[in-house]
């Protein structure tokens, strides 16, 4: 977790949506792989989301702009598990 929001924060403007879509896509194949609480996970993406730094001569993201993408994309996630190995649920 503490990785993906890491990358997120310090994604480069015009590649942020990607980087925030990756890295909710992720944590949630791993939230229903090992049953990781998801409001949890979806509040520390959406914290990182909005700690994304401002393109410059572009408005700042607004925060059901971040939460729109990290749940569409923590949603998709969920639909597929991945347990890491030696993890169970």
């Amino acid at each position: 977790m503490r990785n993906a929001c890491e990358r997120i924060r310090n994604a480069p403007p015009g590649e942020q949506r990607n980087w925030l879509n990756n890295a909710a896509l992720g944590m949630g194949n791993l939230a229903a792989g090992i049953g990781l609480n998801h409001s949890w996970v979806i509040g520390e993406l959406v914290a990182a989301g909005m700690a994304m730094a401002n393109q410059a001569g572009r408005a700042p993201w607004r925060r059901h702009e971040v939460r729109d993408v990290v749940m569409t994309a923590f949603r998709d996630g969920l639909r597929k598990p991945y347990t890491p190995r030696g993890r169970t649920r």
